[in-house]
């Protein structure tokens, strides 16, 4: 299921800039040794950058996902630009097992530090990585594992980390093992070798039934604000005047916001905690 990103894209020299410019058809056949693994089908939802995926297009993954376990596939690989990778993860992971069930087969999300036409591009690897894993990865168990990211491990070649799309976070812009777990474990390692791929044993528990996923509503709206010096009242409250459905604050440290006034000189706070 082929979104954009990076790993669909290209430098123009010209310019230097990077452009989303792979079909699907072009980034499978880049890689002859998947076919070795599984037998794909491409579906092209978009070429995009991730910064501007919404979750209209969250519905869409959830729908390509749902048509290909209906026509027998037992796994998807979603290739999605890396600055949002995560979070289409957790919305997917959410709507398939949000609220107590998991999907009929894998959901992988995959993508590049790198643009594919680079010498040090991990486009390959990690491509090959997710196709092994939705066609061969364990059971789901719906526990944290029902949309999964295939990223590198490591800085340089031959392994990549499966991790949850819940405890999954972007944590450097141009690294190859940019994406690390917070608080928690990877699933697994997939090992790439001469002699093929293999992964770590996973153990699992299937108690969870297959269930349809929960699409998300575009018309919920909710205003994103960062704690700190320039945090005030205002904006808070033309977030409420302007009908968002919910506020979410990033606080500091534990979750802390400006809202106390010890030595009398900050009225800002004081609003703010109003």
């Amino acid at each position: 299921i082929h979104t954009g990103g990076t790993i669909a894209s290209k430098v123009d020299y010209a310019t230097g800039a990077v452009i989303a410019r792979f079909e699907p058809e072009e980034l499978l056949a880049s890689v002859p040794e998947i076919l070795e693994i599984a037998n794909i089908d491409a579906v092209k939802l978009g070429n995009m950058w991730s910064d501007d995926i919404r979750p209209l297009h969250w519905n869409k993954m959830i729908e390509a996902c749902q048509d290909a376990f209906n026509s027998g596939s037992v796994g998807v690989v979603i290739t999605h630009g890396t600055d949002t990778l995560h979070i289409s993860a957790a919305a997917l992971s959410f709507a398939f097992a949000g609220n107590g069930g998991k999907p009929a087969g894998r959901i992988v999300f995959t993508g590049s530090q790198r643009s594919s036409d680079r010498a040090s591009s991990d486009a390959t690897e990690n491509l090959l990585a997710s196709v092994y894993w939705a066609a061969n990865g364990p059971d789901v168990s719906g526990e944290g594992d029902s949309a999964v990211t295939v990223m590198h491990a490591g800085s340089g070649d031959g392994i990549c980390a499966v991790s949850p799309g819940v405890g999954v976070r972007k944590m450097h812009s141009t690294r190859r093992d940019a994406f690390q777990m917070v608080n928690g474990e990877r699933i697994s390692e997939i090992t790439i070798s001469r002699e093929g791929l293999s992964h770590k044993p996973v153990s699992s528990s299937q108690e969870r039934s297959i269930e349809a996923p929960t699409k998300y509503d575009p018309a919920i709206k909710i205003a994103q604000f960062v704690a700190g010096p320039h945090l005030h009242a205002d904006l808070l409250e033309a977030a409420q005047s302007s009908g968002y459905s919910a506020i979410i604050i990033q606080g500091t440290g534990l979750g802390h916001l400006p809202i106390e006034n010890p030595n009398g000189d900050a009225p800002e706070n004081d609003k703010l905690a109003q």
